[in-house]
């Protein structure tokens, strides 16, 4: 099934102009399900920093992740990280709450390791450059979890 129409509205309506968010979360609502993995990088590629209402960039993220979980979290996770390269260098804000949500999942961060390890040496050095970026940002809270992600995709 082909979401390009939908895909093609978010792309239009991704800065959210104000009256455009209940069309941009019915979207989302749909595609979370009944879309698969294989529309998670295309997702990947709306997200936008400079997102009129917050919370839309949220619900984007929490249906990459639902879409993900439903359809197969390994395979998901796997086209997430493939996605980085059309997060940025837009939505890199986006991308750092992302990783913060995979870290703050024990779930998600197990799968995700897998997937970056499965990635091209240049895609994975842009993901663990973000994970740095946060370590180094919040030592407190996620060094000990970044640390561990770049040990275990260091060991493969």
């Amino acid at each position: 099934m082909s979401f390009e129409k939908e895909l093609a509205e978010l792309d239009k309506i991704r800065t959210l102009e104000s009256g455009e968010i209940e069309i941009y979360e019915n979207i989302l609502n749909d595609l979370a399900t009944k879309a698969d993995n294989s529309i998670i990088q295309r997702l990947c590629s709306v997200f936008e920093d400079e997102i009129w209402e917050p919370s839309a960039g949220s619900n984007l993220m929490k249906t990459i992740f639902h879409i993900a979980k439903r359809c197969n979290l390994d395979e998901g996770m796997l086209e997430l990280a493939k996605g980085i390269h059309v997060m940025l260098p837009q939505g890199k804000d986006w991308a750092i709450i992302t990783y913060k949500t995979i870290l703050n999942s024990e779930l998600l961060m197990n799968s995700f390791i897998n997937a970056i390890k499965k990635v091209d040496e240049e895609t994975k050095q842009s993901i663990l450059g973000i994970f740095k970026e946060v370590r180094d940002d919040q030592p407190e809270e996620y060094v000990e979890k970044v640390d561990r992600l770049i040990l275990e995709v260091s060991n493969i």
